[in-house]
């Protein structure tokens, strides 16, 4: 019988309305995830109607089938010919059926002749007796029915297998407290039980290739090598080309044979190693232990650590495969010796370099399929028959000549033919050229016919290869049919919800995407290459192709992880050239991989190596007398000369005291030449003594075992001509000869090595900046100030008014010089990180980025005024010092000029002209001229470089009122974006209204795009929230009832936020407009502004006692809290104040500032009150509405002296409350998430009902010294962060209650605890403790 396609992996068969909402719904997302493919019919079908022919199709075309039997199951015609239907399959298609009882007795659901006699009355007696027999049948398969008189039961799974159905009554037997086992089935009690249970069955079902055209001979051809009823531990390599059915075998053997061991384990190495990052052997060894254990293994500490697996493995039977491994390494992780496992163990591993396979006792080469096969494998996919149709015969052979064996090519291109017409078969025949791009155009002409599923294919090859099915589906925004259109194609396959596809698919794909114009890129539809990428943005050519022009979530096109690679022979120049120029690349912020730094050396090149290699930018080779003696040298280098082919990696040789031409080894003299002969002739006399050693052997064939060393010794010859390739290669690029270079001067040579490579890197850095319109002109009149003090310090200042681009010009002038320098430094936003921080940790900053030294902790800023002098007084540096406003702030960080060594440059940017009165040379930065003006405007506003016509003098309007300065034009444009004609000229009619008067009311019509919500969350940051992390931004803002989250998106959309090193941070002009926004009405009555922060305003409203519905944020300055405490009475007078923050300061006299706060406002959603200095909040404060309560370095001795009903509170933090005595009834506060305690002193008195908080996410009661006990008991199902480090009197630690799997960080350090409850072992969470 031929063999079966199947399109989906799982059909449904099931009654919806008898269902619980979610059931289905929950098993169908469970095995999606997964990557299994489910078919699930429309579940409205009513009586009478017929089932679809659909439907049917998708039956037979289903490998398993999943019936779910439930009350009224039989009152469906529609459930009831799907089952008839499901039983023809089970028959005559060796398909698997799976059954689930819902809530309902298999005595009564099976059972034509019971309780469901009177559902099928009225229907054609011949198809009544039909659905009788598939009842019967299924109740056959089912088993006995007779152990389930009486049971109680909410759900009951089981699987019939295709062979060797059971129908043994066996007795039942209680499987756990919730579960009952009966024969075949399984009785659940929960949901989610139940659906893990069928996902597990499942997926233990073997996985049959859709066509296995030769795999059952190459099955058989590993099985004779494997032996598995013999004992000893063995270890079997398959190895072959990518795409000729490694895995594919390996699978079927596994699936096969897996029954037969202790513990089982296939695991896809080389993508998984990809995917799971630095930590990646580690975690892989987890994931083979918990395969095999079906548990966490017990004895292992961290996921982070290295796991002695022979320790776990030794004494157990287990069969692992280990899948497309490509280095080494991974094996001695993985499978490093024989006796790590247990007698009888089988280890196989598929890899395309049999070099890896030295340590295996059977090899075994995976041949390519025969002509024979091939044609009818390629026939199976085309025609869905052995042989191909007539009329193709002929070209059937052509792409089976063209495929050259390679199952994966014949896949896709007889996918392709399927069901074409002969317009796309004479498609294949008109192609008359069969150079190496043929089969590329094969399938070029296979995409066409995917129709609109073409963009998406490239669009996944191009970029999103190994992302997750949800997020490309989301990002492309397209339906999931896309991809189940492409996965029959086999263009592409899911695998545990990541979407891939093979190497040779993707290479395939991205030909296609660059196959327009090789050398005119911006006709192509996609880039990834940097180079492609450069052309296109330097060539300033209008391109209508791209449609994804650099992958996707502004990742860059190669990430590179470091600037440069070193390769170098460590005896030759570790210790002298090397160490310099590795040192000197250091002090310039070049980000160095240096291996003997970071590796340990082996025998074998590591896969952190060639990660190292292919994530470098900049590779530099050290060529010496010996390096070509060293295998470990010449892998590296072969490995740069493909990734320059490859990843567009630049390559520069240096040549250390040999000639450029040695490389090429046309003299004896060389000594490449002479290390590579002696490379072969160790590769020959190790064949010679292999043979030697099997000849004496009698266990071994003599003919098998030559034909494999043979193998290996060809394989190590190819390979000495790849080193010998890599060095010719090298030789022809240029580089630098160290004897010819300033008369063999060894520092100049280095110079020149970081002027050749790196001078480019740091032009480029400013490019992130979007749209530098008259960026080089300014660049260029700064750069002359420099000529001339040529030689000497120069002190030079930018200064204008904020918004101009001070900044921008600085940044841009840095980047291109830096290197230049012995040290350099950007010091930004001065300004606002010495009110932060101080000057001291600015000192400290600069110090420790000039000097790549750890920080100083400078005592004082006169100490580090000195320090500064003494350290950088010989030191070439350039420095930036950013938005200076105040003179002390140049007095202790910039100084005089005898500060710095000779030829350094500090630039200060300010827009106060008064404080550059010290500096050789001011430069003023002017506003843009009008044709930059609109040129940058324009590319906000259209996204182009001129604006469109009809808005052309629109545009000009606009430009006018913005006086050419920079920010009001980016914002301006960017509010205009996308708006109508209409929308434009009530906008100008706006401005016009406003005149020529301050920059920041023309700015305020940015706001005008915002709704209500957008509006209010812009106004809180420019009031109270600039400067703090984007997170607890969202948290503030999500209390008020905004969805902050959306809402900060479009205000960085609108260009007036944005978001730095994870906070969130605006202009200073943009600042400045929503704070005059807040205060706009009525200057002079405090009380009807909105948001109130002024210490004058703040007096005036406390001390008028006026009634004000305004005023719904209030931030109280350090100094000010005495007139909120002296009115407190005014927060009557306040019914929609929603924001309290107090900036209280340290009480150092015991008398209290003033007296006791009477009240605060019953509508306060966040309060933030730093040092408060009462010992309770007022007695007449209800705080029903707070969803935030922040009270650090409070004097609380408890938060209330009366029981409240805290309902929506959500955060709780009163960290260094050193009077507090005992927390509040936390019955009272039922959605607390975030519990800080930190360092509460006095804390003795802890709530039970801390215990039963089902909410809190995050709890810290770190250094809570008093402290002696807690709940005997935590049932607290949402915690996952739990720390009580330092509590140093508490010594129980309290038993663990109910679900508390999400626990995953305890924190125990320096407390009398010494041991844990046995219940804390049931938590299988844990990554750190």
């Amino acid at each position: 019988m031929a063999s079966q396609k199947w399109k989906f992996d799982v059909f449904f068969n099931f009654r919806q309305q008898d269902l619980d909402k979610s059931f289905v719904a929950d098993l169908h997302k469970r095995l999606k995830d997964i990557g299994i493919n489910v078919f699930k019919p429309d579940v409205n079908s009513e009586w009478g109607e017929q089932i679809s022919t659909e439907i049917l199709e998708a039956i037979e075309e289903s490998r398993i089938a999943v019936t779910i039997f439930s009350k009224d199951y039989t009152s469906s015609p529609r459930c009831l010919e799907e089952l008839t239907k499901i039983m023809e399959c089970v028959d005559n298609k060796g398909q698997e059926f799976f059954f689930v009882f819902y809530k309902v007795k298999p005595s009564d659901g099976l059972s034509p002749l019971g309780t469901f006699e009177a559902d099928i009355k009225g229907f054609d007696l011949e198809k009544v007796q039909r659905w009788k027999d598939a009842l019967r049948i299924a109740d056959d398969m089912a088993g006995s029915r007779d152990y389930f008189a009486g049971a109680q039961f909410s759900h009951c799974a089981g699987h019939v297998p295709k062979v060797g159905r059971d129908k043994d009554n066996s007795a039942c037997h209680l499987a756990s407290n919730n579960d009952l086992l009966i024969g075949r089935i399984l009785i659940f009690r929960e949901d989610g039980k139940c659906i893990a249970e069928i996902t597990n069955k499942i997926c233990q079902v073997p996985r049959i290739a859709k066509y296995p055209v030769g795999i059952k001979s190459r099955v058989e051809e590993v099985k004779s090598l494997l032996k598995v009823e013999f004992g000893g531990v063995s270890f079997i390599g398959i190895w072959g080309r990518g795409g000729v059915g490694k895995t594919t075998v390996a699978r079927e053997i596994f699936d096969e044979i897996s029954c037969q061991f202790e513990g089982s384990c296939f695991l896809n190495v080389g993508r998984s190693l990809e995917k799971l990052g630095p930590g990646g052997p580690a975690l892989l060894q987890w994931k083979l232990l918990i395969k095999i254990l079906k548990q966490h293994p017990v004895n292992v500490a961290s996921l982070n650590k290295e796991v002695d697996i022979s320790q776990i493995l030794r004494f157990k039977k287990v069969l692992i495969v280990l899948d497309d491994v490509y280095n080494s390494h991974q094996l001695e992780y993985l499978a490093g010796e024989h006796g790590w496992f247990g007698d009888g163990s089988r280890i196989i591993t598929t890899t395309r370099n049999s070099d890896l396979l030295c340590k295996h006792d059977e090899l075994y080469r995976f041949p390519e399929l025969t002509n024979h096969e091939a044609l009818e494998l390629v026939s199976w996919h085309a025609f869905q028959q052995g042989t191909p149709v007539k009329e193709f015969q002929e070209l059937s052979c052509c792409i089976v000549d063209y495929a050259k064996g390679l199952p994966v090519a014949l896949e896709v291109l007889g996918s392709f033919l399927y069901k074409q017409g002969t317009e796309e078969h004479n498609a294949l025949h008109r192609l008359n050229s069969f150079g190496d791009g043929k089969i590329v155009k094969l399938l070029s002409l296979s995409l066409d016919a995917c129709g609109i599923y073409k963009d998406m294919f490239l669009h996944i090859a191009c970029f999103f290869r190994g992302k997750q099915k949800k997020y490309v589906l989301k990002k492309l925004n397209i339906s999931e049919m896309g991809i189940n259109i492409l996965t029959e194609r086999s263009l592409l396959y899911v695998s545990e919800g990541t979407i891939e596809m093979h190497d040779w698919i993707v290479q395939m794909g991205r030909q296609v995407a660059r196959d327009a114009e090789q050398l005119k890129p911006w006709n192509r539809s996609r880039l990834w290459r940097e180079s492609d990428t450069k052309t296109v943005f330097s060539a300033n050519q209008i391109t209508r192709t791209l449609t994804f022009p650099v992958a996707p979530e502004n990742e860059s096109i190669q990430k590179w992880k470091y600037d440069a690679f070193l390769s170098f022979r460590g005896d030759d120049t570790r210790n002298n050239f090397v160490a310099h120029l590795y040192k000197r690349l250091e002090d310039i912020g070049i980000n160095v991989f240096k291996d003997d730094v970071k590796l340990k050396r082996g025998k074998f090149i590591s896969t952190e190596l060639l990660k190292a290699i292919e994530e470098s930018r900049t590779a530099i080779i050290i060529f010496s007398e010996d390096y070509a003696s060293s295998t470990w040298c010449l892998e590296e280098l072969t490995m740069i000369m493909e990734c320059v082919d490859k990843k567009e990696q630049k390559a520069y040789p240096v040549f250390y005291n040999i000639e450029p031409s040695d490389l090429r080894m046309k003299g004896k003299n060389s000594s490449f030449a002479r290390a590579l002969d002696k490379h072969v002739e160790y590769f020959k006399s190790n064949f010679e003594k292999l043979v030697t050693e099997h000849e004496e052997d009698l266990q071994y064939s003599l003919q098998k075992v030559l034909a494999i060393d043979e193998t290996v010794l060809k394989d190590n010859l190819e390979k000495v001509q790849r080193w010998k390739h890599a060095l010719h290669k090298a030789a022809g690029i240029a580089g630098l000869d160290v004897r010819q270079t300033a008369s063999g001067n060894e520092a100049e040579s280095i110079e020149k090595i970081i002027n050749d490579n790196f001078q480019i890197m740091h032009h480029s850095v400013s490019a992130t900046e979007k749209y530098l319109v008259g960026i080089e002109s300014r660049m260029g009149e700064v750069e002359s100030l420099f000529k001339v003090r040529s030689g000497d310090v120069c002190f030079v200042g930018i200064w204008g008014i904020g918004g101009i681009g001070k900044t921008t010009v600085a940044r841009a002038f840095f980047d291109k010089i830096s290197y230049q320098f012995q040290g350099s430094c950007f010091l930004a936003n001065v300004r606002e990180e010495s009110k932060k921080h101080g000057l001291t940790y600015l000192q400290d900053t600069l110090l420790s980025r000039i000097l790549n030294e750890k920080r100083m902790n400078i005592a004082s800023f006169y100490e580090g005024a000195d320090m500064i002098k003494r350290r950088l007084c010989h030191w070439k540096v350039l420095i930036v010092f950013d938005d200076v406003d105040d003179e002390h702030q140049l007095e202790y960080l910039v100084g005089n000029h005898d500060w710095f060594g000779e030829g350094s440059i500090i630039i200060t940017t300010t827009r106060n002209q008064d404080l550059l009165r010290s500096h050789d040379q001011l430069y003023s930065v002017p506003e843009l001229a009008k044709d930059e003006a609109i040129e940058v405007f324009s590319w906000h506003a259209f996204q182009k470089q001129t604006p469109d016509k009809e808005f052309l003098e629109l545009s000009k309007s606009v430009v006018d009122y913005a006086k050419g300065l920079p920010l009001a034009l980016k914002v301006l444009g960017s509010f205009l974006y996308k708006r109508g004609v209409t929308e434009w000229r009530s906008a100008i009619d706006k401005l016009k209204d406003t005149g020529h008067e301050k920059i920041v009311k023309q700015l305020s019509l940015s706001l005008d795009g915002l709704n209500h919500e957008e509006k209010n969350a812009f106004l809180d940051i420019a009031c109270f929230f600039r400067g703090r992390k984007k997170d607890d931004v969202i948290t503030l803002l999500n209390s008020f009832g905004f969805r902050s989250e959306i809402g900060i998106d479009v205000l960085i959309q609108k260009s007036l936020l944005y978001i730095s090193e994870g906070m969130v941070e605006m202009h200073d002009l943009i600042e400045q407009m929503g704070r005059q926004v807040a205060r706009n009405v009525d200057q002079d009555k405090p009380w009807k502004h909105s948001r109130i922060w002024h210490e004058q305003d703040i007096k005036t409203v406390f001390s008028a006692d006026q009634r004000t519905e305004s005023i719904k944020g209030i931030m109280v300055p350090i100094g000010s809290d005495q007139h909120i405490c002296k009115w407190s009475k005014a927060f009557r007078n306040m019914p929609c104040l929603r924001l309290l923050i107090v900036k209280g300061e340290e009480v150092w006299h015991h008398d209290l500032i003033c007296d006791p706060i009477e009240c605060l406002p019953s509508n306060l959603k966040w309060l933030d009150w730093s040092y408060y200095s009462f010992e309770s909040l007022p007695a007449y404060y209800e705080p029903g509405n707070l969803v935030g309560l922040h009270m650090t370095f409070s004097s609380l001795v408890e938060v209330f002296k009366e029981p409240k009903a805290f309902d929506k509170l959500t955060v709780l933090n009163l960290s260094f409350s050193k009077n507090l005595i005992r927390t509040p009834n936390f019955s009272d506060i039922p959605n607390l998430q975030r519990i800080i305690l930190k360092s509460c002193v006095s804390l003795v008195e802890v709530h039970p009902s801390i215990g039963h908080l089902r909410k809190v996410v995050f709890l810290n009661m770190e250094y809570c010294e008093s402290l002696k006990s807690l709940p005997s008991s935590i049932q607290m199902e949402s915690l996952k962060s739990f720390n009580l480090s330092g509590c140093e009197k508490l010594e129980k630690f309290p038993e663990i209650q109910g679900n508390m799997e999400l626990l995953s960080e305890l924190l125990l350090a320096h407390t009398a605890i010494w041991e844990l409850p046995s219940s804390v072992g049931l938590l299988s969470g844990f990554a750190f403790m």
